[in-house]
């Protein structure tokens, strides 16, 4: 019988095991942790995790002005202020090799 040590000391070798693995064993040319840094290098991956930081900012922002009693911002502009233009994420990063499918339909 083991006990509540050894089967946390079992666990413990498993997930070290695992770990290792992700870290050193090739999948293809590149292990899956070189695979997961390429992925969250990109651009697009920078893009959403900035956003990402600034809704959380925001969520903080709305509530701790709330619980502190101060007014919480609207998410709307005012009305004399004109509208800020809208980024299209990737759109710089377009490939030049790819088709233009807007090109290609026909009714």
């Amino acid at each position: 019988m083991i006990g509540k040590l050894g089967r946390r000391a079992i666990d413990l070798a498993v997930v070290l095991f695992a770990l290792l693995g992700f870290a050193f064993v090739p999948l293809g040319r590149h292990t899956a942790l070189e695979h997961v840094v390429a992925i969250f290098s990109t651009g697009p991956a920078h893009d959403a995790g900035h956003e990402l930081v600034e809704a959380t900012n925001r969520l903080k922002r709305r509530l701790l002005g709330g619980l502190h009693g101060d007014t919480v911002p609207s998410a709307e502009p005012p009305s004399n202020a004109a509208p800020a233009p809208r980024r299209i994420v990737g759109a710089s990063r377009r490939d030049a090799g790819a088709p233009d499918a807007s090109l290609t339909w026909t009714p």
